[in-house]
């Protein structure tokens, strides 16, 4: 996904003399797929449609959790990191 959205964003660059990419590529956090499904286990328990707690990272759990994310007063990137994990504790 991150590589097709960037050679989207390359191509719009190209077609339409948009400038350079503002800011780099923020790295994303290595988790277990169990962290993962126990993450969507709580984004469910929170009311959000993860489209099943099986640890992949598909879009119904990237938008839930951007929506957590921005419920929370973060910034919304949609896809997991280590600060989610809390959401197992609950």
């Amino acid at each position: 996904d991150l590589y097709a959205l960037f050679v989207g964003h390359v191509g719009d660059r190209i077609q339409y003399g948009v400038g350079d990419f503002t800011a780099r590529w923020q790295g994303l956090d290595k988790l277990y797929r169990s962290d993962v499904a126990a993450m969507q286990r709580g984004l469910e328990a929170l009311g959000h449609d993860v489209g099943g707690a099986d640890g992949l990272v598909g879009f119904k759990t990237r938008r839930s959790i951007g929506r957590w994310q921005e419920s929370t007063g973060k910034a919304p990137r949609c896809f997991p990191d280590s600060s989610i994990k809390s959401l197992t504790s609950n």
